[in-house]
């Protein structure tokens, strides 16, 4: 018996958690979930989840396959069910019919849990397919197994995740890599080895020099993590992905990118992976395409490709449908790009018209698209039934065609989601006209009345991700006009700045030893005004009466016991004593007192808001009140919507993007969500210490952003590089250091 070689005992579970993230990943659709050989008589399968602690089964869809491939009729051929527990207050009849038509099977959470499929008889099974939940909770089936038996004898088994494979797997990669020879030897090692092998594999795919499959590439990703930040390795992989899928075909459904939604969770992610699959088009292919992402399909573009020949066959249609009596306008997309920009739209991937004869049912409109498909094949036009209710012109020109028919006052056509509902009659007709780059089309009675109704009032600003088949954050588009106006507002008001190092003091530890006063309090500000300090931290909760306090987290504990501050009133959190200082009780106090307190020392303040975004208008109460000079204020913002909040709220303020990742996992993507966002610059954990970030420094400035690192030591050789390489703010409790001392003194980079 052949004995698998050993793996090497450097690589650990974190190495294959960093470098394998999705190990373990299958979907729900057709390119990947599931597909198992089993080629056996059979008469019961067993699929369970075999984790290393207790889970739940999440199982999508079931089939079993006969011997020609074709599904086997569920009702015909199983004669039960069986589940180890059911989630809810469902039955297991209610389980059986969602197992025959396709639904989600859900289980407790609990050890092994386990689904049992008896068939009525032996039959010969090729395979078993298998479609994981379609979203986030998927990452609870990564340790699946199926087992199918006849009788009592095992005759096919399959582990989904096997933690050696997935080591022989990581030594594989590696060795691909150049890499194995040079395995981390410690935790401290792991990040930079990371960085080096994502850095390898980004240029390696770049160049085509290795060889993924699209299972590989989904095991390089975070797939089955909502809270891995995002980089530009990612979106390259996933632009890969989506060559992989791509290959011959003309498009690729958008719909194939929903195992990334954990990844595209933004539109300015969605907008880089249509300019990466360009770029990777470019370097691998040697093809120029232009790509465009909507939200049906992943297409080269074509409207602004072959802008002059749609445009000929549009004038075309539109005259011989009106020959026999159907009137013809633009709509939808179409219509929104030629009254916006008078163009089409840079994202769209077809024409939409809409067309009417007089129609007053469903079933005359469904007798006007006849008669147009015979119109135009009369003229050598092929139409055809799109499926979902309009024409779609068959050949190169994308063009689809929407039927309108009449009631009363009201006319009915496809308006949102395809979905027909019903618009004012005088919003259509009588047609009118508008300009497609520089030419009359017919066009609504009222345009931009119809817009506003189709896509809402804000249709004036571009969207290309209206309708999106999953649900992503905004960056770029469909941003409120308070957070327009502030950016507007802020981009025309300098930030106040002090030419050097800003030197924070870290509102948790002022100073080293025990003479610092217990975290978030008075005295803590009159400590860092007395160190030296330019501004100092603050972090804010918000009471359960709505008051902003002082507070890092939630639970505080005292000498006297411990308090939460979200479920407590103001009267109790001032009676909670915090500790002592020079003698003196410490109490939590307000935003409001210590911002009273920071302006009467003449304090810069930053503010940690461990808040959500509702909650932003109570901290600009606070200030107010308080009489603080907004300009003087930081912010550190954790999330999209506390952004614009905060944006909002304090455009005067300096806000900065802050994550907790190492500095070696940090890219220009994320530098470029805090540009796009409106921010003032980032905020990050202090580079390694002899990391030349010199690099990182000249995107950020080309961006026109700053820079804070927080550091908890006193080290003056990284203070000191820190000046050297003109970094704006550091959070520190370094005050009786000697760089911190000539910064003071006004010692210049």
């Amino acid at each position: 018996m052949t004995q698998e070689p050993s793996v090497n005992p450097l690589i650990s579970a974190a190495l294959i958690d960093a470098l394998l993230p999705g190990a373990g990943f299958f979907g729900a659709s057709p390119e990947n979930c599931l597909n198992l050989e089993v080629n056996a008589v059979i008469d019961r399968v067993e699929i369970s989840i075999e984790a290393p602690a207790a889970e739940i089964l999440n199982i999508g869809e079931i089939n079993l396959k006969g011997a020609d491939g074709i599904f086997i009729p569920k009702l015909e051929s199983c004669a039960r069910i069986e589940m180890s527990s059911i989630y809810g207050d469902s039955t297991l009849e209610k389980c059986f019919d969602d197992f025959v038509a396709g639904r989600l099977l859900h289980t407790k959470l609990e050890s092994r849990p386990c689904v049992q499929i008896f068939l009525k008889s032996p039959t010969f099974v090729r395979g078993v397919m298998i479609k994981n939940r379609g979203d986030v909770y998927g990452c609870r089936s990564k340790y699946l197994v199926m087992r199918a038996f006849c009788g009592q004898n095992l005759v096919s088994e399959y582990q989904n995740l096997n933690p050696e494979e997935a080591k022989r797997d990581v030594e594989q990669l590696l060795g691909e890599l150049g890499l194995i020879d040079k395995l981390p030897g410690s935790e401290k090692e792991l990040v930079s080895f990371v960085r080096d092998a994502r850095r390898i594999i980004k240029n390696r795919v770049e160049a085509n020099t290795i060889d993924l499959s699209l299972r590989q590439v989904y095991h390089l990703l975070p797939v089955m993590s909502v809270n891995r930040e995002v980089t530009n390795y990612h979106l390259t992989l996933c632009a890969l992905a989506v060559l992989l899928q791509w290959e011959d075909r003309d498009h690729v459904a958008t719909k194939f990118l929903r195992s990334f939604a954990s990844i595209l969770r933004t539109d300015i992610s969605i907008e880089k992976l249509a300019n990466e699959v360009e770029r990777l088009s470019r370097s691998r292919l040697g093809s120029d395409r232009k790509v465009v992402i909507g939200r049906h399909i992943i297409k080269e573009s074509v409207l602004t490709s072959r802008k002059d020949a749609i445009l000929q066959r549009m004038r075309e249609v539109i005259e011989i449908l009106s020959g026999v009596g159907v009137t013809t306008m633009l709509g939808y997309g179409t219509l929104l790009g030629a009254v916006r920009d008078g163009a089409f739209l840079p994202h769209d991937d077809d024409v939409d018209l809409m067309i009417f004869d007089g129609a007053s049912s469903e079933e005359e409109a469904v007798a006007c698209k006849n008669k147009v498909i015979e119109a135009l094949a009369k003229r050598g036009i092929g139409a055809r039934e799109s499926g979902f209710g309009h024409l779609h012109i068959i050949g190169n020109d994308p063009i689809d065609i929407f039927p309108i028919w009449q009631e009363g006052d009201r006319a009915y056509l496809a308006m949102e989601s395809l979905r027909v509902r019903d618009v004012p009659f005088d919003q259509l007709f009588p047609v009118t006209a508008v300009n497609l780059y520089g030419q009359a089309f017919p066009a609504p009675a009222k345009p931009e009345a119809f817009l506003a109704n189709r896509y809402g009032e804000g249709w004036r600003y571009p969207d290309p991700y209206y309708e999106w088949p999953w649900q992503i954050e905004r960056i770029l588009t469909r941003i409120p006009q308070a957070v327009r106006t502030a950016v507007e507002r802020r981009s025309m008001q300098p930030r106040r700045h002090w030419g050097r190092l800003c030197r924070v003091a870290w509102g948790q530890k002022v100073k080293r030893g025990e003479v610092s006063p217990p975290m978030n309090c008075l005295p803590t500000v009159m400590v860092a005004r007395e160190a030296g300090y330019d501004a100092v931290e603050l972090d804010v909760r918000v009471s359960a009466d709505g008051v902003p306090v002082l507070a890092h987290d939630d639970r505080l504990m005292g000498p006297d016991g411990d308090v939460v501050v979200t479920q407590s009133p103001l009267e109790r959190l001032q009676r909670f004593r915090l500790g002592t200082f020079e003698g003196e009780d410490v109490f939590i106090p307000t935003l409001e007192a210590a911002l009273v307190y920071a302006n009467e020392l003449d304090l810069d303040v930053q503010i940690d808001a461990r808040i959500n975004a509702d909650q932003v208008p109570l901290l600009r109460a606070s200030v107010n009140r308080a009489e603080y000079d907004p300009t003087r204020l930081q912010f550190c913002v954790y999330n999209i919507a506390q952004a614009h909040a905060l944006l909002a709220n304090f455009p005067e303020s300096v806000l900065m993007w802050k994550t907790y990742r190492p500095f070696l996992d940090v890219d220009e993507y994320f530098l470029d969500e805090a540009k796009a966002l409106g921010l003032d610059g980032v905020m990050l954990s202090v580079p390694p210490k002899g990391e030349d970030y010199s690099g990182f420094m000249k995107s950020l400035r080309e961006r026109g952003l700053r820079v804070l690192f927080f550091i908890h030591s006193g080290d003056d050789a990284v203070l000191e590089k820190m000046v050297r390489n003109g970094v704006d703010y550091v959070t520190t409790i370094a005050s009786e250091s000697l760089v911190f001392k000539q910064v003071q003194c006004g010692w210049m980079n």
